[in-house]
């Protein structure tokens, strides 16, 4: 009876292992399929690695800061970071917010401006306040996540600067974070 009793726990285990596994497999695979080029290890200055995919912000972000002479440049977080009309982050910004803050880490004599945009309500100051709660709430992310909050500023413009004509089928990619990034020295 114990035999069949330990035969029957190690059969459940083995099927949870394996679904598990099938699991991880099917994520990675999704995970592989929105790559935008090939994906490299980056060893970063304070030494540690970083996976950056070609052509997506961590490898543009690696890039520039090894750039010498590249003082300031703009870099769009990619992706949805807030539900439409909300300053409340989506789950999966986290996840974009955690590589940007290992590289931030890696390179402390670059300052970060978090700029907030959103596409237009129709009336400039809600979208003015909703940018600079976005961008508040962008530094919330990066400060939770270890950035240095004195290397940070934060800036809402509104729907100044629209990427996609407001009542285009596109017009939800105006509600992005924009950061701005200077090296100090």
């Amino acid at each position: 009876m114990a035999r069949l009793v330990f035969a029957a726990i190690m059969a459940l285990l083995l099927a949870v292992g394996l679904s598990s596994l099938r699991a991880c497999q099917v994520s990675a695979d999704k995970a592989t399929a929105r790559q935008v080029g090939p994906a490299n290890l980056v060893v970063l200055d304070d030494k540690s690695v970083l996976l950056a995919t070609d052509g997506a912000i961590t490898q543009q972000l690696v890039d520039w800061m090894r750039t010498p002479g590249a003082d300031r440049r703009r870099f769009e977080i990619g992706g949805r970071m807030f539900a439409a009309g909300s300053a409340t982050p989506l789950p999966a910004a986290s996840n974009r917010v955690i590589r940007l803050v290992e590289m931030l880490q890696a390179y402390p004599d670059v300052n970060t401006r978090v700029i907030g945009e959103t596409q237009s309500s129709g009336v400039p100051a809600r979208d003015q306040r909703l940018s600079e709660e976005r961008a508040k709430a962008a530094v919330g992310l990066l400060v939770k996540f270890g950035a240095d909050r004195r290397r940070l500023s934060i800036t809402g413009e509104g729907a100044s600067h629209p990427r996609y004509a407001p009542n285009s089928p596109q017009a939800a990619f105006n509600d992005r974070i924009v950061l701005e990034l200077a090296k100090t020295r």
